[in-house]
Order: C-alpha cells, then sequence, then structure tokens
C-alpha cells in the first residue's frame, strides 16, 4: 500500500546554507564536473584547484610585476606556489576592514577582475579561484613578502588562522579578527631573497575528502602546463620540482627527482618544435601576432553600485603559430590568458576557418596543384599533420565555467577569423615564404584527394551493399536451379531477344535477363566507379548475380554456375559485348579466371540445303563464313538457300534452341584469360582511357574488336 504524503508544505520546509556550505555541498559549482575514474585515474577538480593558486602568479607575469615562478610538488601531493611579483596587498580594505590576504583568500567571489572595462590581462574572471581552495584545504599556507617583511596567515577548510606546528595535523587556531596576521622581518637569506625581493609563497594541502574522487591531481600534466606556461609568456622562468617524479639511473641505481627550468627565447616557435619533435618537418613553424579590436556588450559596474551592459571596446591580442609534420594527426594547443583550453572553442574555431579561406583562395590558382574535377580542401584536410598554438588575451575571458577549458563567444570568432585570414594572405603573398607555402599546399591537398578517395570508397561500399542486399530485379527470367552450378544466366542484347529465347529456353536451367541501351564503360578512368554502380544495367547484372561486385565479389555466392552474352552479331551487339567484357573484367574477374563467362556466336546467316528430307541448316556468323560454306555447297552441287537473320529477336526458336540454347549444338566462345597482361593491353585498346592507340589499332588492322577480345 502507498503511503501516504504530506500535504503541508510551509516556509520551514525551506533550508538556507551559506556560501562556503553551498560550494562543499556541491564542488562542481567551482571545480566543473569529475571527470576521473578507473580509465583515466586522476581528480579533474584538484587539477583545477592546482592550477587556481599558480595561475594568479601567472597573472602578475601577464601584467609586467614577476619574472619568476617557482613551483615544488611533494611527495604527499602537496604544492607549494612561489613568484616575485608585487605581493598581495597586506594592508587593510577600509571598506571590508579585511587585510589584503584575507580579502583575497578568505573571501569567496573577490578580487580584482570584477571591473570589465579596465583592459587587464588575468586568468581570473569571478573571484572563487583560490580562495575556494583555501575552503577544499587542510591547510593553506601564505606568506607575503613585501618592505622586507614577511606577512604570514594560514587557512583551514576556509577559516583564518594559524596553526602551531608543520603539516596539515598540526593544531589550527582560528581568530576572529579579519585584519590579523603574523608580521615579522624577512627571514629569508640574502641569497634567497635575490631576485625575490618580494612576491608571494603559498602552500597547500589538499583535502581529498572534500571532492567527489579519491583520485589525486595528475602532476606530469600539471608539469607540461607550467612548461607551456613558460613558452606562452616572453621573459617568464618557471622552476618546478616534482618529488611525485622520480627517474633511477639504470648503472648507478641514484634516485633522482625532477627538477628543472623552463625558459625559452622565442616562444611559440620553440612550443611548435617541441610539441612536433615526433615527426619529420614539412614546414617551418609560422608565426604571427597581432592585436583586433573587438565590441562586446559588457557589464560595467556604475558610481551607484548597480550594473547597466554597455559596448565597450577591448583589445584582443592573440598570437597564432603552427607548422605541419608528416604525420596525420593534429596536435591543437589553445590558450586564453594562457590558461590551457583544452576543449578549444571560438578563438580556435576561428582560426581553422580563416586558415581554409585564405589558403584556399590562393590554392585555387595555383597551377599544377589541383586536377580538374579536384574539390577545394576543407577544414578538416587543414588539420591532418598540423601542430598548432592559438593564444588569445583578452579582459574578463568568456570562459564557459570555471574550469576554463573552453572559450564561447560569436563575436571573439568572427573577430579573431577576419583578422587571422588578414594575416595569412600578407604571409601567403611574401616572396620568402613560398617554398613553405608549397610544402603546406602539397600535405593539404594530399589530405583533401585522400579523403575525396576514401569518401568515394565509403559511398562505393555502401552502393555495393545496398545493391547485394536488394531483391532480384523485375527484368529477370529467373530459373528453377538457380543457386547451383547447373544453371545458366543469359545476357540478352534487349526485352525482344529476351522474349525470344524465353520460347527457346529450358526453363529449368536458363534464366534470363534483358539489357537496354549502351553499356557504361567500367574500365579505365573515363568513368568513376560509383557511377558505373548507379547505371541500371550494372545493378540488375549484380542483383541477378548474388554476390556482389569488386572487391566484395564472392564466387562461392554466385547464382549461376555460367554465365552467356547473347547479342546481335552487328556492329551494336559487338559494342554491347565489349562493354560486357570490361564489366565483368572489373567487377566479377573471378568469373573470366575460373571460365565461366561464355558468348552466344549468334550467326548473321542461314543456309537451307534443297535436299528433300535430308536438308540440314548452316550457320554463318558473317560474310567470310557465309562463303566458305556456300563454296562447299557449290562444290557438291548442292542447291541452297541463304537467309539473313535479322538479330535475336527475330529469330525462329528453333534456330535459337539450336544456336544458343541445346549444349550439344550452340555456337558459343568461352571468354578467358590465361595471360593478365594481354587481357589488360586488349582493354586497353578497345576501350582504354588513350584514343591514340586504338586510332592507331584501327588504322593498321582489319581484326574486329571481338576476336582481339575472345
Amino acid at each position: 500500500m502507498a503511503e501516504a504524503k504530506s500535504a503541508e508544505y510551509s516556509a520551514n520546509d525551506m533550508d538556507e546554507v551559506d556560501d562556503k556550505a553551498h560550494y562543499l555541498m556541491r564542488p562542481n559549482l567551482v571545480w566543473d564536473g569529475e571527470l576521473g575514474g578507473p580509465d583515466n585515474p586522476f581528480s579533474t577538480m584538484q587539477r583545477v584547484a592546482f592550477r587556481e593558486v599558480y595561475e594568479n602568479s601567472v597573472d602578475e607575469a601577464l601584467q609586467g610585476f614577476a619574472d619568476k615562478l617557482s613551483v615544488h610538488i611533494f611527495e604527499d601531493h602537496s604544492f607549494e606556489v612561489i613568484d616575485n611579483g608585487r605581493g598581495i596587498p597586506t594592508d587593510i580594505n577600509t571598506k571590508t576592514g579585511k587585510s589584503g590576504i584575507y580579502q583575497a583568500l578568505g573571501t569567496l567571489r573577490s578580487g580584482r577582475n570584477f571591473n570589465s572595462a579596465d583592459g587587464k590581462k588575468s586568468t581570473g574572471t569571478n573571484g572563487l579561484g583560490a580562495s575556494a581552495v583555501a575552503l577544499f584545504s587542510k591547510r593553506f599556507d601564505v606568506t607575503v613578502y613585501r618592505n622586507g617583511k614577511q606577512h604570514e596567515l594560514s587557512f583551514k577548510g576556509g577559516e583564518a588562522g594559524f596553526f602551531d606546528g608543520d603539516g596539515p595535523d598540526a593544531p589550527f587556531e582560528r581568530i576572529g579578527d579579519v585584519s590579523k596576521m603574523k608580521i615579522s622581518k624577512d627571514a629569508r637569506s640574502k641569497d634567497e631573497q635575490k631576485g625575490w625581493a618580494t612576491g608571494t609563497r603559498i602552500r597547500v594541502w589538499l583535502d581529498t575528502d572534500s571532492f567527489p574522487t579519491a583520485y589525486p591531481y595528475n602532476d606530469k600534466e600539471i608539469v607540461d602546463r607550467l612548461r607551456a606556461t613558460a613558452f606562452l609568456v616572453s621573459g617568464l622562468e618557471v622552476h618546478v620540482v616534482n618529488e611525485l617524479d622520480v627517474l633511477e639511473d639504470p648503472t648507478t641505481g641514484e634516485r633522482k627527482i625532477f627538477d628543472e627550468t623552463f625558459k625559452f627565447v622565442d616562444g611559440y616557435s620553440d612550443m611548435v618544435n617541441y610539441l612536433q619533435k615526433d615527426q619529420a618537418i614539412v614546414s617551418a613553424p609560422v608565426v604571427f601576432s597581432s592585436t583586433a579590436k573587438m565590441v562586446t556588450k559588457t557589464p560595467v559596474r556604475q558610481e551607484d553600485g548597480s550594473f547597466k551592459n554597455m559596448d565597450i571596446e577591448k583589445d584582443l591580442n592573440y598570437t597564432v603559430a603552427f607548422a605541419y609534420g608528416s604525420g596525420y594527426e593534429a596536435n591543437i594547443h589553445s590558450y586564453m590568458n594562457t590558461v590551457n583550453t583544452f576543449s578549444h572553442g571560438s578563438h580556435v574555431a576561428g582560426v581553422q576557418k580563416a586558415m581554409v579561406t585564405a589558403f584556399n583562395e590562393r590554392f585555387d590558382s595555383m597551377r599544377g596543384l589541383l586536377a580538374k574535377g579536384d574539390g577545394l580542401p576543407k577544414e578538416d584536410d587543414y588539420l591532418e599533420g598540423l601542430t598548432m598554438v592559438v593564444s588569445t588575451y583578452l579582459p574578463s575571458a568568456p570562459f564557459n565555467s570555471q574550469s576554463k577549458s573552453m572559450v564561447r563567444s560569436r563575436v571573439l570568432q568572427n573577430t579573431i577569423q577576419d583578422a587571422v585570414a588578414e594575416d595569412l594572405r600578407a604571409w601567403i603573398k611574401a616572396p620568402a615564404n613560398q617554398n613553405d607555402l608549397k610544402a603546406i599546399a602539397a600535405k593539404v591537398t594530399t589530405a583533401a584527394k585522400n579523403r575525396q578517395q576514401a569518401q568515394s570508397q565509403r559511398d562505393l561500399q555502401r552502393q555495393k551493399n545496398e545493391l547485394k542486399q536488394s531483391s532480384l530485379p523485375e527484368s529477370l527470367i529467373d530459373c528453377e536451379l538457380s543457386g547451383t552450378d547447373a544453371a545458366e544466366l543469359y545476357i540478352c542484347e534487349g526485352d525482344s531477344a529476351k522474349t525470344s529465347l524465353k520460347a527457346a529456353r529450358d526453363g529449368r536451367v536458363n534464366a534470363l535477363l534483358g539489357v537496354r541501351g549502351k553499356i557504361i564503360n567500367a574500365y579505365g578512368s573515363k568513368n568513376k566507379m560509383s557511377d558505373v554502380l548507379k547505371s541500371k544495367p550494372v545493378q540488375e547484372i549484380i542483383k541477378s548475380l548474388g554476390a556482389g561486385a569488386g572487391h566484395d565479389f564472392d564466387i562461392n555466392q554466385v547464382r549461376y554456375g555460367k554465365v552467356f552474352f547473347a547479342v546481335d552479331a552487328d556492329v551494336d551487339g559487338n559494342a554491347i559485348a565489349v562493354g560486357l567484357y570490361a564489366l565483368f573484367w572489373v567487377l566479377f574477374r573471378p568469373m573470366v579466371e575460373e571460365g565461366r563467362l561464355y558468348k552466344i556466336e549468334t550467326p548473321l546467316f542461314s543456309i537451307l540445303t534443297s535436299q528433300g528430307k535430308k536438308s540440314t541448316k548452316h550457320y554463318a556468323r558473317n560474310d567470310a563464313e557465309r562463303d566458305v560454306v556456300t563454296a562447299k555447297l557449290d562444290k557438291q552441287g548442292i542447291k541452297y538457300r541463304v537467309s539473313r537473320l535479322k538479330g535475336l529477336g527475330e529469330m525462329k526458336e528453333d534456330d535459337l534452341e539450336e544456336t544458343a540454347i541445346n549444349p550439344q549444338t550452340r555456337i558459343i566462345t568461352q571468354i578467358t584469360s590465361k595471360d593478365l597482361e594481354a587481357a589488360k593491353q586488349a582493354l586497353d585498346i578497345a576501350i582504354g582511357d588513350d584514343v591514340s592507340i586504338r586510332k592507331t589499332w584501327i588504322e593498321s588492322s582489319e581484326i574486329d574488336e571481338e576476336e582481339i577480345l575472345s
């Protein structure tokens, strides 16, 4: 029995939680969704938390206040970030009474990036970064070096205070005074202070119980991101120590902790070369940087504290660096304000569209690059073997979420697309770049041709599958023994021939298929295979045989043991026969190789002797055979009557039964090819692409096409 539901619903049914509890209950609001799992045993949320701490130091470098960053990953997965920037403000905020440290790291939704119109380069967006890390930490120590002093404050679960001892489990004393800090003389040695006179040091022990997965962050990914930051921020030196990455010397057994310093002179070129290190180089790195004006509707705080959406012109600073290698996969890295937007978004989409536009304009006019009928490359073709870095800087960057994995802005995409297209047009025109341009053109157009060929093959396979699965054609008159080697299929020239043969056939053994019109040339490159398969006569033959076509043809599935071509003994009939020879050679070659293909030698004349009951009938395929028969009869003094047969459709039943159906008397030629090269040469002469070969053969030979192909 269902439990009765209470109808009462009052204000007391509603709960209210403060911001800290809200974020701890719903961590995805801060760190985006957790993607760590058995197939990816690393916490993506903890990765974002780590990134939020060092990106504050990167902001100092972006704005020209720092040139050194040090990151230490400890064996217990705690980490420390130090910069030589200005240091977090340590004075008291006159509006809130909070120290600068507490304002920045102990207050959610507090920061310096809410003024959308100030034009500062920054990784931050909404004041939830490092303060949220403090909330999700067992211990979060901050030391600020300014004016020869050090200012210290710690946090535990977002609460400010001081620890008595080392490590996250040391006793912790909360403080109620939001202006309080420990202030003392800078205790570092002179060597330690050299180059680091001011700055901020933060040591973090994340509270892994506050995250939905027990997996740690990926330390190697963090190192890769820090290396990329050094590539992107000119003049920034990044020192990284990673105690989780220990290599053992195979000869000495000495264990060595990862300890490297990243600093690059030609940052973007160096980065492309670094990312491309496993490929042979096709083109040298192309690098250009510029600034484009971008106008967006942006909420701006007014004097009365309200916000108003206003058209704000911003500088979109961008650098695009790319090169092509010998590989097939694309390797694209994108950044917004140095944040790795690994899911890319509008900035990358704009650059890719610009490449297609600018390069295709040039490729379309490059002599010898594209053959007639070749389509221009598409966006996917430009990705093959491409290594590219797209780095953009924009105040109040339009990240998709706190994870900052993607950038979304239609205005940004259109702006960078137009700007980069112009940059590329200028690069393409420069004489110094022509060798690299030709190399890129060859790489991209080859990819385009391969794609088009692959698409044609897929379309072709789809056509073959559809034909293989289709029912028998209506024009087929089947026989009782179809599906056995005893069955025979007659492919007839037109419906009239099929009708005549129907009267003469053995219904148990002989199946009839009438084909109308010219058989499409399946040999050579004149007709695409997709066009061949669209031809109705070809489709009907494939359906009748029931064994597929081309590479998919399975002779063990063929519904008939033998196939006969039944065509008239004239030029049109021979043309149809030649077309069928080529068709079977291309689509059903095992039938030829196993000797299961035949041509009915349809007579052109019948010669009936006048001998009463002893009268006999002779057949001749042409004038020469007729003359041989009549000369022999003349010599024997036998009278006869010569009749010209008008074609299969008008032949009498008994003539067809004798010359085409009866295995004992029918006149047939087996189509074989013991010499593969000879067969190819014959087809090249008769119906190949080179007309001059055929012309020479016709002018110098009296052998007909049927004889050379039989």
